[in-house]
């Protein structure tokens, strides 16, 4: 019987997209919230053993046979598993970051909240909402992303403060629709589902804690440079 068998009825599927996470999947954490998530995963073409790994812990992976980046993943993997009908029992479905800089039981806290206030249609974590959260993330990593953060809210008139933060779930009669279409960026598509949400909702949920500790397969200078230029091409798509 597979990991995903024995969860009982849990209302939230987690797509978690992988790439080279082999050492750094933790299937233990994982188990102790199968009750409550479904875990889906996506190997982005690891070049270890990653996909072995995951397989063998009796969790449904997609594997792609070139690495397409998260946004991409991620997409890839609610478009598969949704053609199979594995998300239809569920009444949300995101992602998480692989590593969990996030903790599982920011679920919990969007689940209380969504079930107070029903008519959002997305939770969105936020590392700007509060500051009184246990941050172990290095502090220029903690500059530079609200730097970045200033420059996406001005640039692309978003409203949201923490658009990048990981860990996302969207009402699962939504998801179909924001992830149809092919996403521009590997690393800010968030931004693309923020405009492909329209006038739904978002609920920018306040974090409690966050540790990155340098885990992040976000290179700054190398991949901080492509994000910039894809913020010119999202401009382009969304906003003219």
């Amino acid at each position: 019987m597979t990991q995903q068998a024995r969860n009982q009825n849990p209302l939230v599927a987690l797509i978690i997209p992988c790439f080279n996470e082999e050492e750094r999947l933790n299937f233990s954490l994982l188990k102790e919230y199968q009750s409550k998530i479904s875990f889906f995963f996506v190997d982005d073409a690891s070049t270890d053993k990653t996909y072995e790994v995951i397989t063998q812990e009796g969790y449904p992976c997609l594997r792609l046979n070139e690495n397409k980046g998260k946004g991409p993943a991620i997409r890839e993997g609610i478009l598969h598993f949704g053609r199979e009908g594995l998300l239809k029992e569920f009444q949300w479905v995101g992602y998480w970051d692989a590593v969990l800089t996030i903790g599982l039981e920011e679920v919990e806290g969007m689940l209380a909240v969504a079930q107070e206030n029903p008519s959002f249609s997305a939770f969105w974590s936020s590392r700007y909402q509060r500051f009184n959260q246990v941050n172990q993330t290095p502090l220029f990593r903690i500059l530079l992303g609200k730097i970045f953060s200033v420059i996406i809210n001005s640039y692309l008139k978003v409203s949201i403060k923490d658009t990048q933060c990981g860990a996302k779930i969207f009402k699962r009669e939504l998801v179909a629709d924001l992830f149809q279409e092919p996403l521009i960026s590997r690393w800010v598509f968030d931004l693309e589902l923020y405009y492909r949400m329209e006038d739904k909702p978002i609920f920018e949920y306040p974090i409690k804690s966050w540790d990155d500790q340098d885990q992040s397969r976000f290179k700054i200078f190398k991949d901080g440079f492509s994000a910039l230029k894809d913020l010119v091409k999202i401009r382009k798509s969304y906003l003219n």
